[in-house]
């Protein structure tokens, strides 16, 4: 009975937890108390169902598996069970008849369909021979909390199924879905999201007219934009034929300005031509001009040579001066060059000896400081350990008097 432990466990760890809310409501608790209760019962009625829909696969072999797994006090009440109900085991099994609605034989999902109900067709009163035995009850409860039984259900891969028990689960797992969707929503809920539908109803009835009405106005514009295109299109076309009718005038222009081009062409030739001749007497007279002037430039440049060795003599005697007072002037920048260094090297000294003072006064402050910290936590352990030691005490004399008055109380209802 494991399993029953499990899922009675789980149903009262949700129920625990649903009160531990205390957002939830009375009313809305005890909602998701019944909806939980009624779900619970729905999927512990579809996993009995799925052993039952296994039941032909167990009864193969000479129901090797329900020997194997059952006690043999419990594999003998099933045989007995079965056979009472006109299912022999080696009979059927000869006649393959195991892959057949096995719940035929059990009397399973014939409610209303007995022929000795009255009206034919029209369902009538439910009578207690619909019902099954409820020994078959006994032994669905002894399939589903065998633990062995469960792992062959879950390890096994496409086994002969009872169809109408699989039909029945289907259903009910339909029936378990809706129940879902619709067992969590209280009544008020359920009328908020109604009048919420009956707006949006109304909402797109209202959007749906504005379509139209857009649509429309939407056509009207389409009406309007085509009468103006066709007015543009025979503007374009009137300014086409303007347009051809200007390239002809543009065209013969064309043809009078270049023929009075050419004509003009002719008369600047000819004028050049004739200050072309000019130019000519004009050059020889400047070569003449240039000739003379080279003889003239020849002269100046000789005298000018003159005076430049003049001037690199001087320029070679100021140099000759110059590189022996730079020389004078190195000689004695290194001078002060090795003083400042040596002096440098005195401030590094210092500036190290001033560091390591610094490390030493932080390490003192810090010391200093963990000291302080240390002794105050000290202080304010022992009034913290104080302050329990009060409360304690304080405590203590409450739990003894309560106890004083109880026993007063006690042995004055005596």
């Amino acid at each position: 009975m494991t399993l029953k432990k499990e899922n009675d466990d789980y149903l009262y760890e949700r129920v625990f937890n649903l009160f531990k809310n205390k957002d939830v409501t009375s009313e809305e608790f005890n909602l998701q108390v019944q909806a939980d209760r009624v779900v619970y019962i729905f999927s512990r009625g579809l996993a009995k169902l799925n052993v039952l829909a296994h039941l032909p696969y167990f009864l193969e072999d000479d129901a090797h598996i329900l020997r194997k797994s059952l006690k043999s006090q419990e594999t003998q009440f099933i045989f007995n069970l079965l056979q009472i109900w006109g299912f022999h085991i080696d009979d059927s099994f000869r006649q393959g008849k195991h892959k057949e609605l096995l719940s035929d034989f059990l009397k399973l999902g014939t409610m209303n369909k007995s022929s000795s109900k009255r009206g034919g067709g029209q369902h009538a009163s439910v009578v207690l021979e619909d019902f099954p035995d409820p020994a078959v009850y006994q032994m669905i409860d002894i399939l589903f909390y065998n633990r062995c039984i469960r792992k062959v259900i879950k390890t096994t891969a496409n086994p002969p199924l009872d169809k109408n028990v699989v039909t029945l689960m289907s259903w009910l797992s339909r029936l378990k879905t809706a129940i879902k969707h619709r067992i969590y929503v209280t009544g008020e809920d359920h009328r908020k999201n109604e009048q919420e539908l009956r707006t949006a109803y109304k909402i797109n009835i209202a959007l749906n007219e504005e379509i139209d009405e857009l649509k429309q106005t939407l056509q009207k514009q389409r009406d309007d934009f085509k009468k103006q295109l066709e007015e543009k299109r025979g503007i374009i076309e009137m300014y086409k034929s303007k347009k051809e009718s200007v390239v002809d005038t543009f065209q013969m222009d064309i043809k009078k300005a270049v023929r009075d081009s050419e004509n003009e062409m002719m008369q600047t030739c000819l004028q050049s031509e004739f200050h072309q001749a000019q130019f000519a007497e004009e050059a020889e007279e400047i070569v003449q001009k240039y000739d003379n002037i080279l003889k003239f430039n020849l002269e100046e440049e000789n005298k000018a040579r003159g005076k430049r060795l003049k001037i690199e003599s001087q320029l070679l005697g100021w140099i000759n001066t110059y590189d022996q007072d730079s020389l004078d002037k190195q000689r004695s920048y290194e001078i002060l060059f090795d003083q400042m260094t040596g002096l440098n090297n005195q401030m590094k000294n210092i500036n190290d000896m001033l560091a390591k003072q610094d490390v030493l006064y932080a390490n003192a402050m810090r010391e200093k400081t963990e000291e302080e910290e240390r002794i105050f936590n000290e202080m304010a352990y022992q009034l913290h350990l104080h302050r329990c030691a009060i409360k304690i005490q304080n405590y203590w004399r409450l739990y003894v008097t309560k106890r004083m008055d109880m026993k007063k109380k006690k042995r004055k209802k005596k």
